[in-house]
């Protein structure tokens, strides 16, 4: 009987240690699943690569969520992008 509280706390000691180790559960890429997916994927990188403001615009919802401050739609997102200015870091301006 003397060694189950010894056994309790040494089980209690790992479980503390455990509890302090770092998880991290890495992405999956499972775009390959779904072709018309991977398509729109390919298409929206390749803008971002080229700096096309307009064609992202186009496919943005209208209603998109940009925080929980209620900064939401496209001309916040305009805004925030500073997408009009010249020195965006978005892209191109209109």
């Amino acid at each position: 009987m003397k060694s189950l509280p010894s056994l309790l706390l040494v089980l209690c000691l790992f479980a503390a240690v455990g509890f302090g180790q770092e998880r991290y559960v890495k992405p999956v890429d499972e775009a390959a699943k779904d072709a018309s997916f991977l398509a729109f994927r390919a298409k929206l990188i390749a803008a971002a690569e080229r700096h096309d403001a307009n064609y992202v615009l186009r496919i943005i919802d209208p209603q998109i969520k940009l925080g929980f401050g209620g900064d939401d739609g496209i001309a916040n997102f305009k805004k925030i992008w500073k997408i009009n200015a010249k020195n965006s870091k978005f892209g191109t301006s209109f």
